[in-house]
C-alpha cells in the first residue's frame, strides 16, 4: 500500500502535462484501490477521453474508477459506453470497470 503522499502525489500527476505520467498515476490508484480518488479520476478522464491517441491511459482511468467504487461516475461512464465500438480497449475496460464497482 501506497503512503499518504504518494497517493496525493498520484492525484496530483492525473493532471501532468504527458499521458505516461498520468497513466501511471490511474495505475498506481487503481493498484491500490484508493477509495478517495473517484472524483479526481472522473475530472481526468473526462478531460483525457478528449484525445483517442490516449485510449491506455482512458483504459487505466476508468479501471482505477471500478476499483475506487466511485458510483458517482456511472452516468458519465455509461454515456462514454454508449459511444464505443465494441473493439475498443477503452470499451473493454469500461466492462471491466463498471464490473467491478459495487
Amino acid at each position: 500500500m501506497k503512503t499518504e503522499d504518494e497517493i496525493a502525489q498520484a492525484i496530483e500527476q492525473l493532471s501532468h502535462a504527458k499521458s505516461p505520467k498520468r497513466r501511471g498515476a490511474a495505475k498506481t490508484l487503481r493498484r491500490n484501490a484508493v477509495k478517495t480518488a473517484g472524483q479526481a479520476l472522473l475530472d481526468a478522464l473526462q478531460k483525457e477521453v478528449r484525445d483517442p491517441r490516449t485510449w491506455e491511459t482512458q483504459y487505466q482511468m476508468v479501471m482505477a474508477i471500478g476499483e475506487s467504487g466511485y458510483t458517482d461516475a456511472l452516468p458519465f461512464l455509461c454515456e462514454l459506453a454508449s459511444g464505443c465500438d465494441d473493439e475498443s480497449m477503452v470499451g473493454v475496460g469500461l466492462g471491466d470497470g463498471l464490473s467491478v464497482c459495487p
